[in-house]
């Protein structure tokens, strides 16, 4: 387990680290592959010990493996038949969507002790809370201090696909983003952390405090999308607790927390260069317009004529450059606009990206697979084991969460939540089977 806890202490540091580098983009681009390389290395040697030692490998069980066995099948098959479409960019996708769910695997292979768990619980809270203070940091520090935390941005000599963080996005612009070097990233981790603080902290007042406090974080991100779909999970939550006196409680002083901070700090954000106006903003008419040129239009324009094409049964290619050649050859409603943008805000509504690349069969067992983990990890809820109710409750609201979030963001191909969706996922599968 010590590989899993350094991977999920050093992942969010990464980015910060790897600035500091004098190394050539190649290089730089294989650095980043670190935490991915380590985990598959641990995958691989405790397959090759399983089998030295017992012959036999161990699966997930409860017909897991099934449905994620065959979604990866399905997807390289989808990418096999379509030979117009770049294999090196299929691989990079299909391998960028799964790549931490051999998590599930090696929880599963190493047996993790309770103690074991508590640790790996402990490390991932204390990360969340260093990234608040990071993000405080940031806040009052203003420009200078986003400036010194921003990351490199790179180009893959192999898929040609070139990464750009959007901590820096524009000039004079204060979005929070941790050491991550990118304001979506810091958000996603800040989204997880409210549900790991929801179920880690047993004091209600500290607990208030901290989730208060990585909301402003998420609000302070920049990333709307993130914040509106973290605070409506949190809410359905909040609504499902059976103590009515606590849910109110905990509502209505979360909610004065949240807003007597927004209030005080606004001032001081609008100094240090935090526009936080672009959160309202998302209820004006010209975000509305601009919306159209991104997910809307990937809902009103590309949608229909996928449908219509019937090309949303078997997918046509994990491979968004070839879609986008498509859509502008055969789709003939979408607008100049939004093809002129498709390969860049393509994946934005990432769910229809998902429809369009393994089709509506490939979405199916997709999601199977995660309806059939919260089926059983749900029974974990009422356990009278402290670790594994809060290992299950932060599972199952990740695995909520993953909706609304797909909506609006590539949350399944984030590295950070989709490490903290697998390393939960595996957890409590693994606690699912273990013996009593």
């Amino acid at each position: 387990m010590k590989t899993i806890i350094f991977i999920a202490i050093y992942l969010p540091l990464q980015e910060f680290i790897l600035k500091w580098l004098p190394v050539s983009e190649s290089v730089f681009f294989f650095l980043r592959q670190t935490p991915d390389l380590l985990l598959l290395a641990l995958f691989f040697i405790l397959i090759a010990r399983r089998y030295m030692v017992n012959g036999t490998f161990k699966l997930i069980g409860r017909g897991l493996d099934l449905y994620l066995g065959a979604f990866i099948l399905w997807a390289f098959a989808v990418s096999f038949f379509t030979t117009e479409s770049s294999f090196a960019v299929n691989l990079s996708e299909i391998y960028t969507l799964v790549r931490y769910s051999v998590l599930v695997y090696c929880i599963r292979l190493l047996g993790p002790s309770e103690e074991q768990i508590k640790s790996l619980l402990y490390w991932v809270f204390v990360s969340a809370l260093f990234q608040i203070g990071v993000g405080w940091a940031q806040f009052f520090g203003g420009i200078s201090v986003r400036d010194f935390l921003s990351a490199r941005d790179y180009s893959s000599a192999i898929t040609g696909v070139e990464k750009v963080f959007t901590g820096a996005r524009e000039d004079g612009v204060n979005d929070l983003m941790g050491t991550m070097g990118d304001n979506i990233n810091f958000a996603y981790l800040m989204a997880a952390g409210v549900f790991v603080c929801t179920a880690m902290v047993e004091r209600k007042v500290i607990r208030i405090v901290l989730i208060g406090m990585l909301f402003l974080m998420l609000l302070f991100s920049g990333s709307r999308a993130i914040f509106m779909a973290t605070l409506l999970v949190y809410v359905g939550h909040v609504m499902w607790l059976r103590n009515v006196a606590a849910r109110n409680v905990l509502l209505v002083f979360s909610a004065l927390i949240f807003v007597a901070a927004f209030f005080l700090l606004r001032d001081i954000a609008s100094t240090m260069k935090y526009d936080y106006s672009s959160f309202w903003a998302l209820f004006h008419s010209e975000v509305f317009a601009s919306l159209m040129n991104q997910r809307l239009g990937m809902i009103f324009f590309f949608l229909p004529e996928l449908v219509l094409s019937g090309d949303f049964i078997l997918g046509l290619s994990p491979d968004r450059f070839y879609i986008a050649g498509i859509a502008d050859q055969q789709y003939n409603s979408i607008p100049e606009i939004l093809l002129i943008l498709f390969d860049k805000v393509f994946e934005d509504f990432y769910w229809i990206a998902l429809l369009s690349y393994y089709g509506l069969i490939g979405v199916a067992i997709w999601l199977l697979f995660f309806l059939k983990v919260g089926w059983h990890v749900k029974l974990l809820l009422r356990s009278d084991n402290a670790t594994t109710r809060s290992v299950a409750f932060i599972a199952v609201m990740l695995i909520i969460l993953m909706i609304p979030l797909n909506m609006a963001n590539q949350a399944f191909e984030s590295r950070y939540f989709s490490f903290y969706l697998w390393l939960f996922v595996g957890l409590a599968v693994f606690l699912r089977r273990k013996p009593a």
